[in-house]
């Protein structure tokens, strides 16, 4: 791609629009440090102050809003020496495209700062509809009364509403940053997030931010919403349980018995300082990979998981309507809690049903188990 020239000192609006994105594509070739140069040429447009040395820091912070409100994450400019770099970068490319043209514009930009040169060139050939701001404000109320059904939607109204944003600012200076306008994005995005994320903001009242440092999710403020729904979804993604104060599993009072969280010994109920679970000498066997079924036997082991296939001794299932042996509840004839005065029966010895109803093994009704669940 070669850079494009300056078509002639007066351009019409149309001319001048076709040569701008001529040249942000030609900026997007020039390596991997210029990737995000669309952005930068988005950002320019609209910025509304001269962009020096002062501005550098707050034009970076918008690009890479912009750029990730559109999904890029391309936007890599360090600190400022480099921004401040690749704006005289900037200036030595348009020096060579404009070849003369607009001289007067050039000569008036001070320390080569080629970021304030486009801008400049920008306002004098494609000026800013004063109509415009209204218009993308108006598009941002009127999410207003529209609820979001799920939190795909809201994410989705999200990115919506950030995208109009930065348009506004892109194409007519104005921004929606002050403490009002924050008010207002956060009284039309915060009561249209869906029903999950009212909750977990009100109710569980959940955190952003550091995590030496977290903070309560204010609901009056639009970019701590947006923090939130931003890290709500890298949670849903990694699978993170929710960081809330009131979620929070206090341990120091459950009881101990049966064992420790210091080692103490399960079979006798003691405490151990570390080494107490093991005063058996069992972790030599059980850990070194040597047990044998019979000292899993000596334990009271029992493992039944491939029905009597294996090892282990099994057991015989036990009826939790009739009491009887060899059949689940599910497929029990007799009713919970059946009366003990009624028939029992002779094959598991049940309660309430006889050897003609009963489907344990050797009963009327018997169904082998893999026919069962078909």
């Amino acid at each position: 791609v070669k850079l494009p020239g300056f078509p002639d000192a007066n351009p019409s609006a149309g001319v001048f629009r076709k040569w701008w994105k001529e040249l942000a594509r030609y900026c997007t070739t020039r390596g991997q440090e210029w990737k995000a140069a669309d952005v930068i040429f988005r950002v320019v447009r609209g910025y509304p102050n001269q962009i020096d040395a002062s501005e550098l820091a707050q034009f970076s912070r918008l690009c890479a809003a912009r750029d990730d409100a559109e999904g890029g994450n391309h936007f890599q400019f360090g600190g400022f020496s480099e921004l401040h770099d690749k704006s005289r970068d900037m200036f030595a490319c348009l020096e060579h495209s404009l070849n003369g043209k607009c001289s007067e514009m050039v000569g008036s930009i001070m320390h080569k700062d080629g970021f304030e040169l486009l801008r400049k060139l920008a306002r004098k050939f494609d000026p800013i509809s004063p109509q415009a701001a209204g218009h993308y404000k108006s598009q941002i109320f009127a999410f207003a009364g529209h609820p979001c059904i799920n939190f795909a939607k809201t994410v989705e109204r999200m990115h919506a509403l950030e995208k109009l944003c930065c348009d506004m600012a892109e194409n007519t200076g104005e921004t929606m940053e002050s403490v009002h306008e924050q008010k207002n994005l956060a009284d039309v995005f915060f009561p249209t997030m869906d029903s999950s994320c009212q909750a977990e903001i009100l109710a569980f009242k959940v955190t952003i931010g550091d995590v030496d440092n977290p903070r309560q999710v204010d609901p009056k403020k639009y970019e701590d919403l947006v923090e939130y729904v931003k890290s709500r979804v890298f949670r849903e993604r990694t699978l993170v349980p929710v960081s809330a104060n009131n979620r929070n599993m206090d341990i120091s009072k459950l009881d101990r018995q049966g064992g420790s969280d210091n080692g103490g010994c399960a079979q006798h109920g003691q405490d151990g300082g570390g080494e107490g679970w093991d005063q058996h000498g069992d972790a030599a066997q059980w850990f070194g990979g040597q047990a044998s079924q019979g000292d899993w036997d000596a334990y009271g082991g029992d493992l039944d998981a491939f029905r009597n296939k294996g090892k282990g001794k099994g057991r015989v299932l036990e009826c939790h309507n009739c009491g009887g042996k060899g059949l689940p509840s599910y497929v029990c004839p007799s009713p919970p809690n059946p009366d003990p005065k009624g028939p029992r029966c002779s094959i598991c010895n049940g309660k309430g049903h006889g050897q003609k109803e009963c489907t344990s093994k050797g009963g009327g009704q018997f169904v082998p188990p893999e026919q069962r669940l078909k």
